[in-house]
């Protein structure tokens, strides 16, 4: 024990030490007057280190000596938790109804004892220690139970396969490390928040096709910072840039999941790992150098396009008329030649790019009625330019 911090715990010590595991030893049984002495002392004792950890608020000077008793106190009480554990759990415990009440009694004091703690010294209490065996058999026993049934409920709202495998992981994680003992307050509060947020999601979420959305945010929301989801999100980000043309387009693109990703909110004192950055701050960080780079490149782009910039009044001289060209541009698009959508850019483009063999300038208006509207005639003079070029392509 630290020598500089008084030890609050002696006499609960000195009754699982004497009264529980001697007693056991030496297979003798506990009477029901020594029962009512010790269950008094147990209560006596519960109720005057509460007030003591209260006073003890008041009497430290330096906070970080406070933080230090606290924990001792955390540390061994959960200690004692896991040596009563033990006890229940002896194969060969078969004592008398007094033996068994005292028992219940201690774990009781015990476990108020680390609650109390808990509850109201949460400043100081330490989430990275170990909890006790007996709170991860509990909260085992419930992950393990809606593990399966979480997985079911997702596969069935059609959420992606991997993105189940990756939001599950913790808890499936949490259950095999189970039987080692070995998981953290924080471990079982993480878990526990991600197992209730995915019920939550399930609940409200109609089988439309955004689940996936959802999970995503709530990832976000909980700080999920393992490398597998990072890389997740950064691959999922990438996809989403596939079917964008152009570098403006993707730099758009970016900056819209950039502002989501900086507008979302993340749970205070939640992770999966606390010893890095947040998952928020990773990929915001990761989607900004995305959009620096391809603006860099867009500019150099830019830069090296200046020498075969068109001149202003760059006009591409045609043979044919204004319906002509109409006719032909309309040819094109009905046979899927020209894939571009928005026809109204195709004759604002066609009519000031273009020149007729009697107009220098084609106004918006008049090709886009020619467009239209075409003439017999018009339609036989473009067939007979097409076979022209089929015959040119023949002999040639």
């Amino acid at each position: 024990m630290n020598a500089s911090l008084k030890y609050e715990l002696e006499k609960l010590e000195l009754i699982i030490a004497n009264d529980l595991l001697a007693t056991r030893e030496k297979d003798v049984h506990i009477m029901k007057e020594q029962l009512d002495s010790l269950k008094n002392i147990l209560q006596d004792e519960t109720d005057r280190i509460k007030k003591k950890f209260v006073h003890e608020i008041y009497a430290f000077e330096d906070e970080r000596h406070l933080e230090r008793y606290i924990q001792l106190h955390q540390q061994e009480l959960i200690r004692l938790m896991d040596q009563l554990a033990g006890i229940g759990n002896h194969k060969n415990v078969a004592y008398n109804q007094e033996y068994h009440e005292l028992y219940r009694h201690a774990c009781r004091a015990v476990e108020e004892l680390l609650t109390f703690i808990e509850r109201h010294f949460t400043k100081y209490f330490d989430q990275d220690t170990k909890a006790p065996e007996s709170y991860i058999t509990l909260a085992g026993s419930d992950i393990v139970k809606s593990f399966g049934e979480l997985q079911d409920r997702l596969k069935n709202l059609n959420a992606d396969i991997y993105l189940i495998d990756l939001v599950l992981y913790p808890m499936k994680k949490f259950i095999e490390n189970i039987p080692l003992g070995e998981i953290s307050y924080r471990k079982i509060i993480y878990v526990k928040e991600i197992q209730k947020d995915l019920h939550r999601i399930i609940a409200s979420t109609k089988n439309d096709g955004t689940i996936d959305d959802d999970l995503r945010l709530e990832m976000l929301y909980l700080n999920y910072n393992t490398i597998k989801y990072f890389r997740y999100y950064t691959n999922y980000v990438v996809a989403q840039l596939e079917n964008v043309d152009s570098s403006s387009g993707r730099i758009e693109r970016l900056a819209y999941f950039l502002k989501m990703v900086n507008q979302t909110q993340v749970k205070p004192g939640v992770g999966y790992n606390r010893t890095v950055h947040t998952l928020k701050e990773q990929l915001a960080e990761w989607i900004a150098e995305e959009v620096f780079y391809l603006e860099k490149m867009h500019k150099l782009n830019e830069k090296n396009a200046v020498g075969t910039a068109l001149a202003d009044d760059f006009k591409l001289k045609t043979e044919m008329s204004v319906s002509q060209l109409a006719y032909l541009l309309r040819v094109f698009i009905e046979t899927r030649i020209i894939n571009t959508k928005n026809v109204s850019d195709l004759i604002r483009f066609f009519s000031r790019f273009f020149q007729t063999k009697r107009l220098e300038s084609i106004s918006y208006e008049s090709f886009r009625v020619r467009y239209y509207n075409t003439e017999d005639g018009t339609k036989r003079s473009v067939r007979n330019m097409l076979l022209l070029m089929v015959d040119y392509i023949n002999k040639n």
